[in-house]
């Protein structure tokens, strides 16, 4: 009877067969690093940005909104107490400053600041009114509070699925108020009023006064 001791036997390959196995772990060894590559640049694609830091600019232009129905837009002005009216004082030009630190509103892309050009003026527009329960709500024009954690009242939205809308990001989050007939409701000096209740519009920056 032969017997076979498995244990003490080799496996010998043709040199042929060696090749192959070769060649199929090199194959091996190079497909996973082409999966490892975008798996790496995903990794490092999904690192947060930075929660901590001084407010920054995003974008800037003539803070505009659509005026009576009209997919055109217009710019918004500034009169002479430094009040954001309609047709009454002089357009504004801003720039919309994000601001990691302060308390951010989950509604939109950034929540930050809106800085009167050039910035070094230290102007922000503020809601003056923003602990009114009811509005209508009305902004202006004053110094900056924080380049890193802005007051509630000078938190404005900016950016989310409808575009780059800017709504405030304080308190109910208002937009001008809007009549029936789709004009702006304006106060006294031709100021605009800003509400959440009814209907309600966003603003944004542009390159033109419109």
């Amino acid at each position: 009877m032969v017997t076979s001791d498995l244990s003490s036997q080799r496996i010998r390959l043709p040199f042929t067969s060696k090749l192959i196995l070769s060649s199929t772990m090199i194959l091996v060894g190079y497909f996973t690093a082409l999966i490892s590559i975008p798996i790496i640049f995903a990794n490092a694609a999904s690192v947060p940005r930075a929660s901590t830091g001084k407010c920054y600019t995003i974008t800037s232009g003539y803070l505009s909104a659509s005026i009576d129905n009209s997919a055109d837009l217009e710019a918004l002005d500034l009169n002479s107490d430094e009040e954001l009216t309609l047709n009454n004082g002089t357009a504004v030009q801003a720039a919309f400053q994000a601001c990691p630190e302060a308390t951010q509103n989950s509604g939109y892309n950034y929540t930050g600041r809106l800085v009167i050009e050039p910035t070094s003026s230290n102007k922000c527009l503020t809601i003056t009114n923003l602990s009114s329960s009811n509005g209508p709500y009305f902004v202006k024009s004053e110094n900056c509070t924080s380049d890193t954690t802005p007051s509630e009242g000078e938190l404005w939205g900016y950016g989310n699925d409808f575009g780059d809308v800017i709504f405030g990001a304080g308190g109910c989050g208002p937009g001008i108020l809007l009549k029936s007939n789709g004009e702006p409701k304006l106060a006294s000096r031709n100021r605009l009023e800003f509400s959440c209740n009814g209907t309600f519009e966003s603003m944004t920056l542009t390159n033109t006064t419109g």
